[in-house]
């Protein structure tokens, strides 16, 4: 019986094996295959209404940004541990792990520059990250969202303690 997509010449064939590739490619940016244990950069840019010392002080003070680090549904910052702050130049760089096995390694630079129309500053996170290029940019994108929030009202965003009627870890209601 013939293939209702033609021989291996048709235009159907050849579209096929086309989405398969595409999505073979969009597959190992999730779950990387043979070829992982390269490092994932990701770039973004967020205005934040603050001045630029205030936030250099944040990101460059290890304890807060292991809370813009931390787990974003319990905001636990021993999730990250921060191995090295340096701020030269105005320029915030840093090294930090993960506390889960086997350890993420994370290292990233922070700069600033005024936002326009006076609206606070511009923070540019440029994250690297030992794993996925879609786990990079979600990292970078919570935690410039986390610095932001830390900056603009001193807390950071967490599910803990929501009041929901999910069942408790320990097995009580939480």
């Amino acid at each position: 019986m013939a293939s209702p997509l033609g021989g291996d010449g048709s235009p159907a064939r050849r579209a096929v094996d086309a989405a398969l590739r595409t999505g073979q490619a969009l597959v190992d940016k999730v779950r990387p295959g043979d070829h992982a244990g390269g490092d994932a950069d990701a770039r973004r840019v967020l205005t934040v209404g603050r001045d630029a010392d205030t936030l250099r002080d944040l990101w460059g003070d290890p304890v807060r940004l292991a809370r813009v680090l931390a787990e974003p549904y319990t905001g636990d910052p021993s999730t990250w541990t921060v191995d090295e702050v340096t701020v030269i130049d105005g320029v915030v760089r840093f090294r930090a792990h993960s506390g889960q096995e086997p350890p993420l390694e994370a290292s990233g630079e922070v700069t600033f520059r005024p936002a326009p129309q006076d609206l606070g500053t511009e923070v540019t996170l440029a994250l690297r990250l030992d794993g996925p290029d879609l786990a990079a940019g979600a990292a970078a994108h919570k935690a410039l969202r986390r610095a932001k929030a830390l900056a603009e009202t001193g807390e950071v965003p967490t599910l803990a303690h929501n009041p929901s009627a999910r069942q408790h870890p320990e097995g009580g209601e939480g």
